[in-house]
């Protein structure tokens, strides 16, 4: 549905996101470095979210690398 570019972006969405739930939860001191995040979890989200606002995402990433 969302071809490769889309696989992409939502395989990043998807570690970013878990990235701040991880970072989150060790901060409010209810998980170690050990907690286990399931994947599949934060897969569903960050697809809609690459489906929704993609091409925006991909534009301000190239906007704020490349200055295009």
């Amino acid at each position: 549905w969302l071809g490769w570019q889309g696989l992409l972006l939502t395989v990043c969405i998807c570690s970013g996101l878990r990235t701040v739930v991880g970072v989150t939860l060790m901060v409010r001191k209810r998980g170690t470095g050990k907690t286990a995040l399931p994947y599949g979890t934060f897969l569903a989200p960050a697809g809609v979210a690459a489906m929704v606002w993609g091409q925006a995402l991909v534009r301000a990433y190239l906007d704020f690398v490349y200055g295009l």
